[in-house]
């Protein structure tokens, strides 16, 4: 039996929920400049306009139209952004998940050949049912991945990365900083415009806003990782894991939320897309580094944006 798998509907609509309502105002700006009769010298720009912006959605929306798995009795193919793949199960290895440019991905690996599937692009429930009807129960065991070759090369790579970690990576989040800025300067000034126009309740229900920017900006701050810690310093606290108590990772599709978790611990901060700095790649690094070392399972989940930190205060940065 043949199962056909395609990008979720789930995955569409948040595509759409951030790219569409951007389309939509620059193809209306575009569309006014065209047929606005106060505005015929800027008809060619409106006329370039009409036809650039969608030509860029369709291109930007291509690969989800274009991912596809194909799974049957014989073996799993299909095509994941521009790369065609066919694996036969009977050379399936390894089965393990894992977290690639910053999203959550389950591999298959063989022989001569492997593929990493981004499960943000698929039901991941029923993949990994599909999966686990064709594949040895032995490819799922934690130890099947140092069965392939070059096992021990990547993770000799990985040892040597986080060997080399001699001080702390650490990287800031300056777009979500920046946000807290421009929305609470924007909803302050709404809120004097309508306090000075007489309009008392209105200011206040401004000011509500004005309150949670500020909140953005003082929860918000920057991210340290060494060899035993990691660590999230912002104006309110100072928030504390160390790596050997991480059992899982929790991430949101994308990639904007990080939740490390470990016995009755929590700590959230964000995720790689935020993070900003010189240190920032090679943070990323270290981090995949760990967590490929030690095992940690890594799980999307839209939870991940909405987690609080649980008993990861510490006094001080030093502690």
């Amino acid at each position: 039996m043949t199962h056909t798998l395609r990008t979720t509907a789930k995955r569409w609509a948040l595509k759409l929920c951030f790219s569409l309502p951007i389309f939509l105002s620059l193809f209306a700006a575009s569309l006014y400049l065209y047929i606005a009769p106060d505005t015929a010298e800027r008809r060619p720009i409106g006329l370039i306009g009409l036809i650039f912006f969608p030509i860029i959605f369709l291109a930007d929306s291509l690969p989800l139209l274009r991912n596809k798995l194909i799974l049957d009795d014989q073996t799993i193919s299909g095509r994941i952004n521009k790369d065609r793949f066919s694996l036969r199960w009977l050379d399936v290895i390894a089965v393990w998940d894992s977290t690639t440019q910053n999203q959550p991905c389950l591999n298959l690996g063989a022989r001569d050949q492997g593929v990493t599937i981004p499960l943000k692009f698929f039901d991941e429930k029923l993949l990994r049912e599909l999966i686990r009807l064709q594949v040895a129960p032995e490819a799922f065991e934690k130890d099947a991945i140092k069965r392939l070759p070059g096992y021990y090369v990547r993770d000799a790579a990985n040892e040597r990365v986080i060997g080399q970690a001699d001080e702390s990576h650490r990287a800031g989040a300056k777009l979500i900083k920046g946000l807290g800025w421009v929305c609470g300067l924007f909803f302050l000034i709404l809120a004097v415009w309508s306090w000075l126009d007489g309009a008392g309740k209105v200011s206040l229900f401004f000011l509500v806003f004005v309150a949670l920017s500020a909140y953005l900006i003082l929860a918000t701050g920057s991210t340290e990782m060494n060899k035993d810690y990691i660590t999230y310093i912002t104006p309110l606290g100072v928030y504390r894991i160390g790596w050997d108590e991480v059992t899982e990772i929790e991430t949101d599709a994308s990639g904007g939320s990080l939740v490390l978790i470990g016995k009755n611990k929590r700590l959230s901060l964000p995720g790689p897309a935020y993070w900003s700095g010189k240190d920032k790649e090679r943070m990323l690094r270290f981090f995949t580094a760990q967590v490929e070392t030690r095992g940690v399972e890594v799980k999307q989940t839209q939870k991940a944006m909405w987690r609080l930190n649980k008993n990861t205060k510490i006094k001080s940065k030093s502690l």
